[in-house]
């Protein structure tokens, strides 16, 4: 008994709360039972006495149902856990006509009770009826990273959790832990649970969690909260563990993703030619854990076209990652900067060619960029803007605080995105809603943010010459960068983050058979 005290306090410890366990001797030499207590909180605890109105009774010792009254101060909707069979129980606490175990001080009352195999489990919790329109969910929200995670995923969930909160709704999300462990935390009146993590092997500033932690993790806090649907953000460790025990249990589903294999390849170390199998490979993977999904959303009607092309059935839906409009906006008029800056946002990876965008700046003497952000390229671009003769007109400013990243938005004069891996991106939207022209790569869904000619210009992927041609036309004109500026700002008046949380509303209705058919005309994608 000492013994499994000790294990559920470790256990609690390990799952972010404060635990106190201790026993309590008495004449055991003569017989008289050994009783240990633990005490979990999310507080401190700060009185170390014996527990006499607890939650949860595991007795070790069937034989003690029959001699001593083991259930006084059991509250009458209490759990208890015996190490033992049906036939060891007292009269009374046998099955209920309902398969519940009845508590032998009240047959109204009734412990959710299990025997099995000699040992008990606590049977799931019966689950609600799934909330009326316009009433509060309890959503959980799988995530695999999460901030103060820097990427497009990441602020993803951390502003639908938020919004979903500002809706009235009840938000949870597990998501893996920072270094300095397991625990839990309220951020915004939004619960995040972070699990145990290890550092990813070929990330090193992303964290993972192992698959049989993050199941353990996600089987416990499903059984605790019950939530009305669960909405997992990837098919990683979190995101799959979440995923297959909430469809195990019947609980609504829906999965978005905003993941292209060519966001992982840049970390694959190898030859080249490994790229178009392991590409199938993760596709495949995301796919194949997908499929448990009820509803499966992407952030654009191309990211949807992708999951299709590789093999999704079910429903799927193109649903914008939305933006806080407001937040980007200026009352005042922009500046004219001289010379013209061009702005880039983002991680300094691979699969961002952020070179291409040093490359063509070192060509205009008469423009400077600034570029915001860190990532494994970072010293390499460094070199490069140092080699072309360009390092006093390409200023990498790294990571900024989020006033910083809105006043950047508002003082300079165009946004450039040369990424070929984007499902979405969110700086683009950014930069829209702060009236920026853009410059983008005529790739993946870029082209369903940007019309050439009208809210600024595609160019194509990787010629460095038309992404300089681009930048130039619109540094010379700022007539013209007022123009495109100002039709970014109606161009994403669609893609406003209310509208994503209707739609997501909407969604989590129809997965659990709540809401009318999902249809792609019903959301704007």
């Amino acid at each position: 008994m000492v013994t499994t005290g000790a294990l559920l306090s470790i256990a609690g410890f390990r799952d972010g709360r404060q635990a106190q366990e201790f026993p309590s001797f008495g004449s055991e030499r003569t017989g008289a039972p050994v009783v240990a207590f633990c005490q979990l909180a999310d507080g401190s605890i700060r009185l170390r006495e014996p527990v006499m109105a607890p939650d949860a009774l595991i007795v070790q010792d069937a034989t003690m149902l029959h001699q001593v009254d083991v259930f006084a101060g059991l509250r009458p909707d209490g759990f208890l856990l015996v190490n033992g069979t049906l036939q060891e129980c007292p009269a009374g606490a046998g099955p209920a006509p309902d398969g519940r175990l009845g508590h032998p001080r009240s047959r109204k009352s009734t412990m959710i009770t299990r025997f099995l195999a000699g040992v008990a489990h606590a049977a799931p919790r019966e689950r609600r009826p799934f909330p009326a329109p316009g009433e509060p969910m309890r959503i959980l929200i799988g995530a695999d990273t999460y901030p103060p995670d820097i990427n497009g995923a990441a602020q993803f969930a951390a502003r639908l959790a938020r919004g979903l909160v500002g809706r009235g709704h009840e938000v949870h999300v597990i998501c893996p832990a920072r270094p300095g462990g397991p625990r839990r935390e309220v951020s915004g009146d939004v619960t995040v649970h972070r699990v145990r993590s290890v550092p990813m092997p070929l990330h090193r500033t992303m964290r993972t969690c192992a698959p049989w932690v993050a199941t353990r993790a996600a089987d416990r806090l499903i059984e605790q909260l019950g939530p009305d649907v669960v909405h997992v953000q990837s098919s990683f460790a979190v995101g799959r563990a979440v995923l297959r025990s909430a469809d195990a249990r019947g609980i609504p589903t829906v999965a978005t993703n905003h993941v292209m294999p060519e966001n992982l390849l840049g970390y694959v170390p190898g030859p080249r030619w490994l790229g178009p199998p392991i590409g199938r490979l993760v596709w495949s993977d995301i796919v194949r854990v997908y499929g448990r999904a009820r509803v499966v959303t992407a952030p654009s009607p191309h990211a949807v076209d992708l999951l299709r092309a590789h093999g999704l059935g079910g429903t799927a839906l193109a649903v914008s990652c939305g933006v806080d409009i407001a937040a980007y906006e200026s009352q005042l008029a922009r500046p004219v900067a001289v010379p013209p800056v061009v702005l880039f946002v983002g991680r300094l990876d691979p699969e961002k060619n952020v070179d291409q965008l040093v490359r063509a700046v070192a060509g205009l003497p008469d423009v400077t960029a600034e570029i915001i952000g860190d990532g494994r390229c970072r010293e390499d671009l460094e070199a490069l803007a140092r080699r072309l003769g360009a390092a006093d007109r390409i200023r990498f400013r790294g990571t900024v605080p989020f006033p910083t990243l809105v006043r950047a938005y508002q003082r300079c004069d165009m946004f450039c995105m040369p990424g070929t891996a984007e499902l979405q991106s969110l700086v683009t939207m950014e930069a829209m809603a702060a009236g920026l022209p853009i410059v983008a790569a005529d790739a993946s869904a870029l082209p369903h943010l940007v019309m050439s000619g009208v809210n600024g210009f595609l160019f194509r992927p990787g010629d460095i010459g038309d992404l300089g041609t681009r930048i130039a036309d619109l540094a010379r004109r700022p007539q013209a960068r007022a123009e495109a500026g100002r039709n970014s700002r109606r161009l994403i008046a669609g893609h406003a983050l209310d509208f994503t949380l209707d739609a997501y509303e909407q969604v989590y209705a129809a997965a659990a058979g709540e809401g009318e058919t999902v249809g792609p005309g019903m959301l704007r994608a």
